[in-house]
C-alpha cells in the first residue's frame, strides 16, 4: 500500500514538474516569435523612413504598412503578440503598442513571458535602432481606452484628424472650442481683487469699454456685476445657434437692460461651447473634453468670463454659500458631472431672516444687499451695520423675461443632465438660497469667479 502511495506521489511531481517544463518550452517559443516580430516591423519601419522621410503615425497589428504616396508595400500584414497574452511575466494582457514621436522617432511597446538570453522577462520597448529597453511597468488599456498613455511608456491608441483624445481615454474629440477671445471677452487677469478691471469686450460686433469691480469672499474673488458681452438675440423664443459669434439675451428684447443688469445667457454660451451642448453632456460636451486647471474642484471653464477669470462650479457656489452660512451643506460632491444626491441637494439653504431681524442674516440677502437694484428693500439702511454683508453682487437676470426686479439667477457651469444645469436663485422675499437646475436653454446671468 505503502509503495502504491509513493508511487502516485511521484507521478504527480512528475506531472506536475513536466507541466511548468511544457509552460516554459511554450513561453519561450512565443517569446522567440515576439523577438521576431518586433524586428520584422522595425526592418519594416526603417524602410518607411528612409523613402517616405518619416515613421508612420499610426501602426496597428494585423493591418498592413503601406507607402501613402506610391502604394508600395512594406509590410501585408503587421503581425499581432501571440497568444496567451497574459503569460509569465506578461500580467497584464496587450498587443504590441506602436506609438510616433511625431514622426522622427517611434516606442513599440511588447512583453516577453520569460525573457532571452539579452532580453528581460517583462515589459521591454523597442526605438531605432533598439530591440529591447526594459521599463518593467505593466500597460493599461483597460476600461475601452482607445487612446492616451497606457500608463506605462506606451499608448492605448492614436487620435487622428486633429482631434484630441477625452479624460477617459474612450472617445477621440473634436478640438475642444477654445477659450473665449480677450478681444471678445476681455481680459482681467491681472486684476487684484478688490480693485477694478478696466478692458474692453465685444457686443453687437464692436469693441465697447468694459470694467468689472472685484470682490474678496474668503479665499474666492468674485465680479460684482453680471457678464454683458456677445450680440443680442431677437427675441425670448430665438435660441443661441451661431457657433461662431457669443449670443445673449437682454430682458425685455432692451439692450438698456443689458447694460444695468447684465446679459441673459443659455448654459452653452455662458460656457462657450457649442450650442449643441444644450441638450447634450456626452462627446465634445462631456466636462472631460472642456475643463481645464485639473479635475475635481480644481476642474474650471472660462467661458465668456474675462481671461483670468471661469464661469463658477456647483460646488464653487457651496463654498460661497458655506462662508456666508457655515450649516449649509454642500451634499454630494458636485464639481462638473451629473451624479448629485444627498440630503440637503435641492433646497432652499440658510437662514431665511433679512435685514429686518439681523441676527443673522440669510447668504442671500447678504449677497443681493449691496446691488443696484436690491429687492432688499432695507439694503441700504444695514449696509453700515456691523452685518453689513460680506460682498455686494450688483445687478441681476432672471430666467427669461420673468420676474426682474424679484428674483436673481445664477448660472453654474456644473451639468445636472443633458438638458439642464445647476443654477442658484435668489429671491426678494427670501433671504435664503435655492439650489436648483434650469433648462440649459434658459436665460440666467453670468457672474465669474477668478482663477
Amino acid at each position: 500500500m505503502i509503495e502504491i502511495l509513493v508511487s502516485i506521489t511521484i507521478i504527480a511531481i512528475t506531472a506536475s514538474l513536466l507541466m511548468i517544463a511544457t509552460g516554459r518550452v511554450r513561453a519561450n517559443a512565443h517569446d522567440s516569435q515576439r523577438i521576431a516580430d518586433i524586428n520584422e516591423i522595425q526592418t519594416a519601419l526603417e524602410r518607411y523612413a528612409t523613402d517616405v522621410g518619416s515613421y508612420p503615425s499610426v501602426l496597428v497589428p494585423g493591418q498592413s504598412l503601406t507607402n501613402p504616396t506610391s502604394g508600395k508595400v512594406y509590410l501585408k500584414k503587421i503581425p499581432s503578440n501571440p497568444t496567451p497574452w497574459v503569460e509569465g511575466a506578461c500580467a497584464t494582457g496587450a498587443d504590441y503598442a506602436y506609438s510616433s514621436n511625431g514622426g522622427t522617432s517611434y516606442t513599440i511597446t511588447y512583453c516577453l513571458a520569460a525573457g532571452s538570453k539579452n532580453i528581460s522577462a517583462g515589459y521591454n520597448q523597442a526605438f531605432p535602432g533598439v530591440t529591447a529597453s526594459y521599463v518593467g511597468c505593466a500597460p493599461d488599456c483597460s476600461g475601452n481606452k482607445i487612446c492616451g498613455s497606457d500608463s506605462c511608456v506606451g499608448s492605448c491608441g492614436a487620435c487622428a484628424g486633429g482631434t484630441a483624445c477625452s479624460n477617459d481615454q474612450t472617445t477621440c474629440l473634436a478640438a475642444a472650442v477654445a477659450d473665449c477671445s480677450t478681444a471678445v471677452c476681455g481680459d482681467c487677469s491681472a486684476t487684484a481683487c478688490g480693485s477694478t478691471c478696466s478692458t474692453t469686450v465685444t457686443r453687437e460686433g464692436s469693441s465697447v469699454a468694459e470694467s468689472y469691480g472685484t470682490a474678496q469672499i474668503g479665499a474666492q474673488c468674485w465680479l460684482t456685476k453680471n457678464v454683458n458681452v456677445g450680440s443680442v438675440l431677437a427675441a425670448a423664443n430665438t435660441y443661441p445657434s451661431n457657433d461662431s459669434v457669443v449670443e445673449r439675451w437682454c430682458y425685455g428684447n432692451n439692450t438698456d437692460n443689458c447694460a444695468t443688469d447684465g446679459a441673459l445667457y443659455a448654459w452653452s454660451e455662458a460656457m462657450n461651447l457649442p450650442a449643441a451642448c444644450n441638450s447634450s453632456g456626452s462627446g465634445n460636451c462631456a466636462p472631460s473634453a472642456y475643463v481645464t486647471g485639473g479635475s475635481g474642484a480644481a476642474a474650471r471653464r472660462q467661458g465668456v468670463c474675462p481671461k483670468g477669470w471661469h464661469v463658477p462650479s456647483d460646488y464653487e457656489v457651496w463654498v460661497l454659500e458655506n462662508y456666508l452660512e457655515s450649516d449649509i451643506s454642500q451634499g454630494e460632491y458636485n464639481y462638473f458631472y451629473a451624479d448629485q444626491s444627498g440630503s440637503d441637494t435641492l433646497a432652499w439653504r440658510g437662514e431665511s431672516a433679512d435685514w429686518s431681524s439681523p441676527s443673522p442674516i440669510g447668504p442671500g440677502a447678504q449677497l443681493m444687499c449691496l446691488g443696484s437694484k436690491s429687492p432688499v428693500a432695507s439694503c441700504t439702511a444695514a449696509a453700515g451695520s456691523a452685518t453689513a454683508p460680506k460682498l455686494p453682487l450688483a445687478g441681476f437676470g432672471e430666467i427669461i423675461f420673468q420676474n426682474r426686479g424679484s428674483q436673481l439667477h445664477i448660472i453654474s457651469s456644473s451639468q445636472y443632465s443633458a438638458s439642464e444645469a445647476w443654477t442658484r436663485v435668489m429671491s426678494g422675499s427670501r433671504a435664503d438660497v435655492l439650489r436648483t437646475y434650469t433648462h440649459k436653454t434658459d436665460g440666467n446671468s453670468l457672474r465669474c469667479l477668478k482663477d
